[in-house]
């Protein structure tokens, strides 16, 4: 997830695989229902947003949490940036989960500008573990009916985790790579004009 063009080929990739995915079992359940029941488009783009939402959420964290040497040295250098930022997240977290009946989800938003920050200023390793974390805890929060997504119910709960986990993986997934990539020319230059010195 070095270069924008590596996550967005990565991005459509997981897009392509859930369309199929939902396919295969959308059939597969269209085969067993009884003669004449159909099954509709929306249960298929359920089906394919959230196998995209869970491949999106934890397979670039899985695959990120090689390189933890490199994770800990920056967290180290830029330790106070780094726990403001942590800070203004679980502050995030708190509101979200805390307002339960308001129905106010358009706040869910503003989660992302702290994770957008740590992808930028650090790097998708440091983001990404707490963005995973930071959905995790507001998907069990609202399961357990706490914050204003558990007014929809469980299952348009987690159709709406499953949004939000594809359109805030993919952001912070093509931010982070640009921030990454911008980091990989400074120090190429850097060392081609120490050679030229």
């Amino acid at each position: 997830f070095s270069r924008v063009g590596e996550c967005v080929a990565f991005s459509a990739g997981v897009v392509l695989m859930g369309a199929i995915s939902a396919m295969i079992g959308a059939t597969a359940v269209a085969l067993e229902l009884p003669r004449g029941a159909q099954i509709g488009v929306e249960h298929w783009l359920n089906w394919m947003i959230s196998d995209v939402g869970a491949v999106l959420l934890l397979t670039p964290l899985l695959l990120l949490l090689n390189g933890r040497q490199r994770l800990l040295s920056q967290m180290r250098q830029h330790f106070p940036e780094f726990c403001i930022a942590v800070f203004i997240t679980l502050v995030m977290i708190s509101y979200l989960v805390g307002d339960t009946h308001s129905g106010n989800t358009g706040a869910a938003f503003l989660i992302l500008v702290p994770l957008l920050w740590l992808a930028v200023r650090f790097s998708l390793a440091v983001a990404y573990p707490i963005f995973v974390g930071t959905i995790g805890i507001i998907t069990a929060m609202s399961l357990s009916g706490y914050g204003p997504f558990s007014l929809n119910g469980q299952v348009g709960s987690q159709f709406l985790f499953a949004q939000m986990s594809l359109g805030f993986s993919i952001s912070i997934l093509l931010l982070g790579g640009a921030a990454t990539e911008q980091r990989a020319a400074e120090m190429a230059l850097r060392e081609l004009n120490g050679e030229l010195e």
